[in-house]
């Protein structure tokens, strides 16, 4: 993955994370499946501007041809790739938390012989000052599987 010049992310699925982190562009057109979503939703998280992210079939020709074609371009966004990879991508432990809210509302709604509400949402980081978690464990906190 590393010594190829691009990825066409539609033909070639499972290296996505792994061309990513060692800095190969990946060309993606988001479309009904969650292949074409889900590069195009890690190049915003990792906020890589101008991604080559496709609208249509003829826009993903275009971007394959053109990171082909311009090694400079193909470069620059490589090591965009590399550095935010780490930072943004690989690094960031919002979805684990949010997974770990689920499981914790489910077991207690669980225990309590109840549902989920059908709205139910994590709550962001961002909104919980101290949000309790298994990264960060609360001492007040009762009994955790491991």
């Amino acid at each position: 993955i590393e010594a190829s010049q691009r990825v066409n992310q539609m033909v070639i699925w499972e290296i996505r994370d792994e061309a990513m982190i060692v800095g190969t562009p990946v060309v993606t057109w988001p479309g009904a499946f969650m292949r074409g979503r889900f590069v195009a939703s890690a190049y915003r998280q990792m906020k890589i501007e101008a991604a080559p992210i496709a609208d249509n079939p003829g826009d993903y020709a275009r971007l394959a041809i053109e990171l082909g074609r311009t090694p400079a371009k193909r470069a620059a966004l490589g090591a965009a790739l590399r550095q935010s990879a780490n930072e943004h991508l690989f690094m960031d432990l919002s979805v684990a938390r949010e997974y770990e809210q689920f499981f914790i509302a489910a077991v207690a709604s669980a225990g309590r012989n109840e549902l989920l509400p059908a709205k139910w949402r994590p709550v962001p980081d961002s909104d919980v000052a101290e949000a309790p978690s298994v990264f960060k464990p609360d001492p007040t906190a009762g009994p955790r599987c491991p």
